[in-house]
């Protein structure tokens, strides 16, 4: 019985329970993480992912292709189309001027919109990952009063590990969402009043690249909220891919920030006059020359260098704790295997496991090979094995806990008198849940002769599918002979 009772000391454990729940997720996220380091290291070109694409013709004169078609009447903001300051071939100095001056104009204030919603949604990823104080107050308390029930009770390490409130942050994120769409008409006129496009293209990228490592944290949080509380390697690796998620956030958004202060500044008047002043969490709050640009611009680049460092190393991370709970489920597998020198209940111990993990088919056949090795020397195994597969293969439907399998009934017992028969499987006593002989025991001491107690249970029927039905009968000795199932 040793090994038996291994593996249930090993399936009683609560983080050993949710060991196949973490392999998958460990997978996931070393999927998931190694997916993001390739994106992380191979990032779009700038402006590859706008809507319009920026080419320089044989002759040295550049342009925007938008995809679509004629859009001489598109608007571009307030009281304009692409027609009212598209730059023609016969416009006057004075009027390619005018349409020069309108489209920084309407550009900055596409720039300005853009850069007060990066600094909203880096306030509202701030505020949403602070640690929850009073979660870790109520945490101390509980090791101090109730230690057992620590690991019970633990929600987390931060406000965000719930579906809920991850959900809350997305929600708000979006009531702030960026504009991440190359204005192509507008960047077209600067390009033909002989502005640069770089300034414009590089600002654009930026933001869909804050877009990009925002949904990569939203994700992280959410499987942060997934994680074993119990298993502090699991612990510590969700805190540390939130946290490095979060700082990619910042990182991206103060370098798209940058990337709009010097846009602003390559638009002239209607840039340099570009209202900030309600930015909150970034600075600087005024347009950006191009020499104090690049000075800003430097440790940023740096910054964002150890960050991708130390996303290898998460992803190294998650390889270690995907391949040592690998291990731990080869373990256990090797311990579930059916052995010719197995007993009756070690054999009957491993397939309820296997049913405990999900594995539906492996207990199946283990119930079968508890025919194949003990109908020799028990004529019941046989259809012993037939209920309990059956009973395997519907156990989700059943909506059950378990039950206890009644391999005997005596003549003139309770049992008998109530009209219960061999094969029948009790699932509750008195309206408790009877998983297992242990289980039905406790609950069976607590009345006598003079109790009269209801029992519930399921009989197989011909048909393959188990009919429920309830018996009334005295407490105390039953009068059958009982095995788990």
């Amino acid at each position: 019985m040793s090994a038996l009772q291994a593996i249930w000391d090993w399936l009683s454990d609560q983080g050993h329970q949710r060991t196949l729940a973490f392999i998958g997720g460990g997978l996931a996220v070393l999927v998931a993480g190694g997916w993001q380091l390739y994106v992380y290291l191979h990032p779009e070109k700038p402006g590859s992912s706008a809507t319009g694409s920026h080419a320089t013709s044989a002759d040295g004169s550049q342009s925007v292709s938008t995809g679509q078609g004629d859009i001489s009447g598109v608007i571009v903001g307030p009281g304009a189309t692409v027609h009212d300051i598209q730059i023609q071939q016969g416009d006057s100095a004075q009027v390619r001027q005018q349409k020069l001056e309108r489209a920084q104009g309407l550009l900055a204030a596409e720039v300005t919109a853009n850069l007060r919603a990066l600094d909203h949604r880096l306030t509202l990823v701030d505020a949403a990952t602070q640690p929850d104080e009073f979660d870790a107050e109520l945490s101390a308390v509980r090791r101090q009063v109730a230690p057992a029930t620590e690991a019970q009770f633990a929600k987390g390490y931060e406000q965000l590990t719930s579906s809920s409130q991850v959900a809350s942050l997305r929600h708000a994120l979006n009531s702030e969402r960026l504009r991440p769409d190359l204005p192509g008409p507008l960047l077209q006129v600067l390009l033909d009043a002989g502005a640069s496009g770089e300034p414009v293209q590089t600002f654009y990228a930026g933001l869909t690249e804050v877009e990009r490592v925002t949904d990569s944290l939203l994700t992280t949080l959410e499987s942060a909220g997934q994680v074993d509380a119990s298993d502090e390697a699991e612990r510590t690796y969700a805190a540390d891919s939130v946290a490095l998620a979060q700082r990619l956030v910042r990182n991206r958004t103060q370098l798209a920030y940058l990337d709009g202060l010097r846009l602003l500044d390559t638009l002239g008047a209607a840039g340099v006059s570009a209202d900030l002043s309600d930015i909150k969490s970034l600075e600087p709050r005024r347009p950006l020359a191009h020499k104090e640009y690049q000075g800003l611009l430097a440790p940023l680049a740096e910054e964002g260098e150890r960050l991708v460092e130390q996303r290898r190393e998460l992803v190294q991370r998650a390889a270690t704790l995907r391949d040592a709970k690998l291990e731990e489920y080869r373990k256990l597998n090797e311990q579930l295997k059916i052995q010719p020198q197995d007993t009756w209940a070690i054999v009957v111990g491993k397939a309820r496991a296997l049913r405990e993990l999900g594995r539906t088919g492996d207990a199946v056949a283990a119930f079968g090979r508890y025919a194949e090795m003990f109908a020799a020397s028990d004529p019941g195994a046989p259809a012993y094995a037939r209920t309990a597969q059956a009973f395997t293969t519907q156990f989700n439907a059943l909506g059950v806990s378990g039950g206890v399998y009644l391999f005997a009934v005596t003549d003139g017992g309770a049992a008998a008198h109530a009209g219960l028969q061999v094969g029948d499987i009790i699932i509750s006593y008195a309206g408790a849940p009877t998983p297992g002989p242990a289980e039905f025991s406790v609950v069976q001491s607590r009345y006598t002769a003079a109790d009269t107690v209801r029992l519930d249970y399921l009989r197989l029927q011909p048909t393959g599918a188990f009919k429920p039905g309830t018996v009334s009968l005295p407490g105390g000795p039953l009068g059958a002979g009982l095995m788990p199932i």
